[in-house]
């Protein structure tokens, strides 16, 4: 019921991993360099999800999947040797996975509070998050090879619709989201979203947003 696709009738498993989730959180900061505590990227107070979540994965049997294979992933050590032959290390580290080729979906049936969210991002990001990406393309095992043509990558909005399904409520008491134009020490030089009572609902085909004391400010003004 979950699924938005009724087009064919999919079989998941062997394994569906989840239940009913109950988490409380009183506080979460998250940084990356070069944003500091006092300008975290992410913010969060009084987190409050209850609800289900289930992470899927579609059954093996099914036609059309590629059979996965055992890779090998190597990683850079700490010398930062990124291109080969750059420097002299004997460095050698992997990782060994098993490669299905098969993605995980997310099905969500829940709600999630909070008193507060402060979000921070700007330009100043533009070389933490690639390199962020770059540890996790390391750690994550590359699907198996096929011998069609590559597909074509999807956009930020579409894998978000296909790996995660459901519904879901999020409600926010405070929200604040602060594009920041120039260093992250001047939290001033920065373009601010903020609100309160803010919910966001998300179903099947649908989602919605409120809000109250809506203000957007921008350096000048």
């Amino acid at each position: 019921a979950l699924d938005e696709d009724h087009s064919s009738t999919f079989r998941y498993g062997p394994a569906i991993q989840g239940g009913e989730l109950l988490l409380t959180i009183g506080h979460i900061v998250s940084t990356f360099r070069p944003l500091n505590i006092a300008t975290p990227l992410l913010r969060i107070d009084d987190l409050d999800m209850k609800g289900f979540l289930y992470l899927a994965g579609i059954s093996p049997s099914t036609p059309g999947v590629t059979k996965g294979k055992q890779v090998t992933s190597a990683l850079f050590c700490h010398h930062d040797c990124i291109h080969v032959g750059e420097h002299d290390c004997c460095c050698s580290y992997g990782i060994s996975y098993y490669s299905a080729g098969i993605p995980v979906k997310l099905y969500t049936d829940c709600q999630v509070c909070c008193q507060q969210l402060e979000i921070s991002y700007g330009p100043v990001m533009n070389h933490s998050i690639p390199r962020l990406m770059e540890c996790l393309q390391r750690i994550l095992p590359p699907p198996p090879k096929s011998t069609g043509a590559p597909p074509t990558p999807l956009s930020w909005w579409d894998n978000l619709r296909f790996f995660v399904h459901g519904h879901m409520c999020l409600s926010l008491n405070m929200l604040s989201v602060r594009w920041l134009l120039d260093a992250h020490t001047f939290r001033d030089q920065s373009i601010l979203f903020e609100c309160e009572k803010c919910v966001i609902k998300h179903n099947i085909g649908t989602f919605d947003l409120n809000a109250a004391n809506v203000n957007v400010s921008i350096p000048g003004t």
